[in-house]
């Protein structure tokens, strides 16, 4: 599976967001446009009713129903993974990939940041983060995974290509929204939007 940044001009690439791109051979790479409207993409099946099993399904045939945790030195179950999780995103990202590497530190902040406010503030949202991997190789998906604080998809499984192409992934950086407690999408894609956690608490009914 193969996937790339997305070039201006191309299905994807804006104006709007070049203000977060870099120059790569002398084309500017936006990263993934931003989802225009929030929860615009639900699932037919979810649409009478949603729970975490939603969420939980679209792992099906993870290898023994565990994320790799702390860059892959651990792992966690699924279950433990969303326990007490409100919300939930998806980042399809790769290391080949200028804008992607540009804006993982700008995550890094708001997952730290997030963490560390849900620990002195109870009541506050949680949140988690999956990285899906768009690398082309293991040793890829094992150098950018070691500078990210979150839980990711093993490499070599085969769910990991089902999410990118559930996510319908046609360009990197893209960070999916979801609600922890019953797999809603709420935004489609934030990047290019703040990362702000008051912003998508608020999308939480």
């Amino acid at each position: 599976f193969r996937v790339r940044p997305v070039l201006q001009g191309e299905t994807g690439g804006s104006e709007s967001n070049l203000d977060m791109s870099v120059s790569e051979g002398g084309n500017v790479v936006p990263f993934s446009n931003a989802s225009d409207v929030v929860g615009a993409r639900r699932d037919k099946a979810r649409s009478g009713g949603s729970s975490s099993s939603d969420l939980m399904k679209l792992f099906k045939n993870l290898p023994k129903n565990a994320l790799f945790s702390k860059g892959g030195i651990s792992k966690v179950s699924l279950s433990d993974a969303f326990a007490n999780i409100d919300l939930v995103f998806f980042y399809a990202s790769a290391h080949w990939c200028p804008p992607c590497r540009k804006y993982t530190p700008q995550l890094v902040k708001f997952y730290n940041d997030a963490k560390r406010f849900h620990a002195s503030n109870p009541r506050a949202k949680s949140v988690e983060i999956v990285f899906i991997s768009a690398d082309h190789d293991l040793n890829g998906f094992k150098n950018y995974y070691a500078t990210m604080p979150w839980l990711a998809v093993p490499f070599d499984a085969d769910t990991r290509e089902h999410l990118i192409s559930w996510m319908k992934v046609t360009g990197v950086p893209k960070l999916m929204c979801l609600d922890g407690r019953s797999g809603k999408i709420l935004e489609s894609n934030s990047v290019g939007r703040a990362l702000d956690l008051t912003r998508f608490s608020k999308m939480i009914k």
